[in-house]
């Protein structure tokens, strides 16, 4: 199952709710956006950010059309662009789920296993992983 992009879970959800998640679930570490933000500046960061934004809405269309490939290079490059950056786990989630569709079960399970490192709780992501596990055991 894909998870939904933090935009999208504002659109259901008020602001001091998910506000008061995110920390418990480790979508936010501080110490990573606030070291960025000081080496690069306010205006790169904020370019930085919009980039990333935009491949990862580029990499929900191509899903939607279907084109897996085109979506799994889009999440790839997110992520290289912004390692530390809190939305991840979600992008790494997203990415095993494509590449379980591929057939690409290794790298999917290495996608949960990334996914679960930022937010070992998550149960959407421990069922994706197990039951990864189980038809990998098959």
């Amino acid at each position: 199952m894909l998870l939904t992009t933090p935009q999208e879970l504002r659109q259901y959800l008020p602001t001091h709710v998910i506000e008061s998640l995110e920390p418990l679930y480790g979508f936010i570490d501080n110490s990573e956006h606030d070291f960025l933000l000081e080496k690069i500046g306010k205006p790169l960061y904020a370019e930085l950010t919009k980039v990333y934004d935009e491949l990862i809405d580029k990499a929900m269309d191509a899903v939607e059309q279907d084109s897996l490939l085109q979506a799994e290079n889009y999440f790839k490059e997110a992520l290289r662009l912004e390692p530390a950056n809190m939305r991840n786990s979600l992008l790494f989630s997203n990415l095993g789920t494509i590449q379980r569709r591929m057939g690409k079960r290794k790298e999917a399970l290495e996608s949960y296993s990334l996914a679960l490192n930022k937010t070992p709780f998550s149960v959407t992501m421990l069922l994706n992983r197990a039951s990864l596990l189980m038809e990998m055991n098959d």
